[in-house]
């Protein structure tokens, strides 16, 4: 029996080496991270949210940000057919009430207060995070539904990724996509574009006509693109600095409604340019940033059988510096400005309109195991 026992202790460490012994035979490199986050993204880490992981990304990607929300968060996706708009609602607000961040600049319209997610392809960002108990003291007013936070995170590693996608589906939509993404450990770059048509003449049963006809919807064609391109440097000292632009454009005619006899001549263009520069300091315990961003929209609506030509011009400039230190014991103080320019020209106002804002603001997190405190 003893010598059984001896057998098998004899066994188990045996085992315990052969298991362990790779570990110790092979010296695994660990690539260099920098923990880097927005005010946007620390602050709302605490909340209760909803975060899109890659492999669901990458199963969407060559969709809108709107399917992706539908099938995976519980929002509400107001749709309004194929090549129409989307708004998102979320927890039974209007859709003007949820505001949408791409890299820590405000998308949302200054005229409307909502956000065509249909306009965003998946590609501009490699985060998608859902905020649905969003602070006005982190990301301002206009939150009370939450928001949503779409981030790009860079990765600096060597690598030459190309990728071409061509889609078909029926009533003539097809969809050419062309992703590019380059780098090493200290310079990243990364391209997004697709280029669309749909012709979307799909045939209905027109119940608002005498003896429901089958019509075949026309004037219903839409043609977009869109590119977002991003470059990430980083400097010696744990220095970082960060480019990007999304730039999109959407022709899109409107059908007639149903139960009309009338041929629709409606159509609306749809073009938005955003561009965002970064840099970032990360000290021993503390982290420092500047950023400044640039949004310019453009819309125009136009019906020739109604005589209605408005068109809609929007520019914003949005300014940020950050500063927060990590003390011991889970305490951070945060502190920091925004200084933003917004100007609109819209047929309503009758001439444009210039509005400034700044704000200041300082923050305290306490965090626990089981607990978090925040002071904003």
């Amino acid at each position: 029996m003893k010598k059984l026992k001896l057998h098998f202790i004899l066994l188990f460490v045996f085992v315990q080496i052969e298991f362990a012994s790779p570990i110790f035979a092979d010296t695994i490199p660990i690539p260099e991270v920098l923990i880097q986050s927005s005010r946007e993204n620390f602050y709302s880490a605490s909340n209760y949210n909803y975060k899109i992981d890659s492999f669901q990304l990458h199963y969407y990607g060559q969709n809108s940000i709107a399917d992706v929300l539908q099938n995976f968060t519980p929002v509400q996706i107001n749709s309004y057919g194929v090549g129409g708009i989307a708004t998102i609602s979320l927890r039974g607000t209007a859709d003007d009430q949820t505001s949408v961040f791409w890299n820590g600049m405000r998308i949302n319209s200054l005229t409307l207060g909502t956000m065509d997610i249909s306009l965003i392809p998946v590609n501009a960002a490699t985060s998608i995070q859902i905020v649905t108990d969003a602070s006005s003291a982190v990301l301002g007013s206009g939150n009370f539904g939450g928001a949503v936070l779409l981030n790009n995170t860079p990765v600096f590693n060597k690598k030459i990724e190309v990728g071409i996608r061509q889609d078909f589906s029926s009533f003539k939509n097809f969809r050419t996509n062309l992703s590019v993404n380059v780098g090493n450990e200290k310079i990243q770059f990364s391209s997004s574009s697709f280029y669309q048509t749909m012709k979307n003449n799909f045939p209905f049963y027109d119940k608002y006509k005498f003896d429901h006809p089958l019509v075949l919807n026309e004037n219903n064609e839409t043609k977009q693109w869109a590119t977002v391109n991003q470059l990430n440097v980083k400097f010696k000292k744990n220095q970082l600095l960060d480019i990007g632009n999304f730039t999109l454009q959407k022709n899109h005619n409107i059908p007639a409604n149903m139960g009309s006899y009338g041929k629709s001549n409606k159509f609306q263009d749809d073009f938005s340019s955003k561009s965002f520069v970064k840099y970032q300091k990360i000290f021993t315990q503390s982290q420092f940033y500047i950023r400044s961003g640039y949004v310019y929209d453009y819309m125009l609506y136009h019906d020739s059988i109604n005589k209605i030509y408005a068109p809609y011009y929007t520019h914003q400039s949005q300014n940020s510096a950050n500063y927060r230190h990590f003390f011991k014991h889970q305490i951070v103080l945060d502190a920091g400005m925004d200084y933003n320019v917004e100007i609109a020209k819209v047929e309503e106002y009758k001439n444009k309109i210039i509005r400034h804002r700044g704000a200041a603001f300082a923050g305290a997190k306490y965090t626990l195991k089981i607990l978090f405190l925040m002071l904003l």
